[in-house]
């Protein structure tokens, strides 16, 4: 009994043994018939394959390709890149330059133009002032008429040269000279001792010129507004020749 599992392992290797050698047999004996099978499906294979793997190939190097010309394209397209933003970088320096210089040549007009408005601006109140100056002198002359005076306009007739007198009144002996100022009260110019001080000087001058020493003299400084300063009001309270008297207009 001990010795029946050698016998069956035996006989198991026996048949593994014959069916190997069947095998070879077999192989052998139909070695071409094998041979072609495996030469025509290698051949199957191989025509079935390679337009698949040419394919393939050609698609690989075709976006190979592909992706050099867009590397390629990018190189390019960068480098011109790189040239525009140069080019853009002078061109915006000069444009600044070229904007600084018209910025500096608009101030330029700006101010030829501004000077020249201040001249205009400056012959157009000279015009008002002198205007409304004589327009104040008429109104002067008008009121002293009223009383019987003779008229001379002669700050109108004679313009600058008028010495500082605008009006000249005589009656019978008296000679009575007017210098107006048709000023507004809040002007910032004021009458101050030099101005009346000039005039009772034109005045003294007028009278000796024209050798009136036989009239009664009378100097008045006459103004639409009170616009006298600290200095005017000490000397007309000083003086016994001037008269200072408002007439509103």
């Amino acid at each position: 009994m001990s010795h029946l599992p050698d016998i069956l392992y035996a006989k198991k290797i026996k048949s593994y043994t014959m069916n190997f050698n069947d095998v070879i047999l077999f192989i052998h004996e139909y070695r071409f018939l094998l041979m072609s099978i495996m030469f025509f499906s290698y051949v199957g294979f191989t025509i079935w394959a390679f337009p698949k793997i040419e394919k393939g190939i050609i698609k690989k190097n075709k976006l190979i390709d592909e992706k050099d010309d867009t590397l390629s394209g990018a190189r390019v397209h960068y480098k011109d890149l790189l040239i525009e933003v140069k080019t853009l970088r002078i061109e915006n320096e000069e444009l600044k330059k070229k904007l600084n210089e018209l910025e500096e040549f608009e101030n330029k007009i700006k101010k030829i133009t501004f000077e020249e408005n201040r001249k205009e601006r400056f012959k157009i109140h000279l015009k008002n002032s002198s205007n409304k100056g004589k327009e104040f002198e008429e109104f002067v002359a008008g009121h002293f008429k009223l009383d019987g005076y003779q008229i001379s306009l002669n700050g109108i007739k004679k313009g600058r040269k008028d010495k500082g007198i605008d009006i000249i009144c005589t009656k019978d002996e008296e000679l009575i000279l007017i210098q107006c100022k048709n000023w507004k009260e809040d002007s910032k110019y004021k009458i101050g001792h030099e101005k009346l001080k000039a005039f009772v000087g034109c005045c003294t001058e007028y009278v000796n010129e024209n050798k009136l020493f036989d009239k009664k003299v009378k100097l008045k400084f006459i103004t639409s507004n009170y616009i006298l300063d600290e200095s005017g009001k000490k000397f007309l309270e000083e003086s016994k020749t001037l008269q200072y008297e408002i007439l509103k207009y």
